[in-house]
């Protein structure tokens, strides 16, 4: 039975209307055969490198909801930049990873927007670092065409800038989903949720 707007859902024991949740109910469409991973709460510098070789290994692309604070310190940006590098996505997953359906305005702004300008500056370096090594690895008398074309293969699949925002744990109210898109975001679920947080 479809879900149509404004009806409320239960999940993971949370009521919400469609349209204000964090979560999505269960698609039953197959998806046309296609899976989008996501890998939310990171980076973590005992894990993600460990992810990132065993997708790099599979020649798999993934988006990774990025928790500002571990991206800000040293080893998280450096992780980070490694995934955008590698053809992954950063999405935005809050900077302190609150209950983000109770907080005030300004809170909600702040655990958006901080994140986003860290992930903006993650992608930034990225792409300047792959742009540096494509221009040292062509002839010292390529063209300016050459550059340029060599530039746009190296950089066609990654990211430009975060579109992408999932509220920690699903917990989101209609004010906070409104303002998250009001920002140029798209709010995203899940559909299978592994529970790999459980255990030790």
């Amino acid at each position: 039975e479809a879900l149509e707007e404004g009806q409320l859902i239960e999940g993971e024991g949370k009521a919400d209307r469609l349209e204000c949740s964090g979560i999505r109910p269960p698609d039953s469409s197959g998806f046309e055969k296609r899976v989008a991973i996501t890998l939310d709460d990171g980076p973590k510098a005992q894990t993600t490198p460990l992810i990132l070789d065993v997708l790099k290994a599979f020649d798999i692309r993934v988006t990774f909801f990025v928790v500002g604070r571990m991206a800000a310190t040293e080893d998280g940006r450096q992780i980070a930049k490694r995934a955008v590098k590698e053809g992954h996505l950063l999405g935005n997953h809050s900077f302190a990873h609150p209950n983000m359906a109770g907080l005030k305005s300004a809170q909600l702004a702040r655990e958006l927007l901080d994140t986003d300008q860290l992930i903006r500056e993650i992608i930034q370096g990225a792409r300047q670092e792959i742009s540096s090594a494509t221009l040292l690895a062509l002839a010292p008398n390529a063209s300016d065409e050459e550059k340029e074309a060599a530039l746009q293969d190296a950089l066609s699949d990654i990211q430009t800038e975060p579109r992408f925002f999932r509220f920690p744990g699903g917990n989101s109210s209609c004010a906070a989903a409104k303002y998250v898109r009001s920002q140029g975001y798209a709010v995203t679920g899940w559909n299978f949720r592994p529970f790999d947080y459980s255990y030790n």
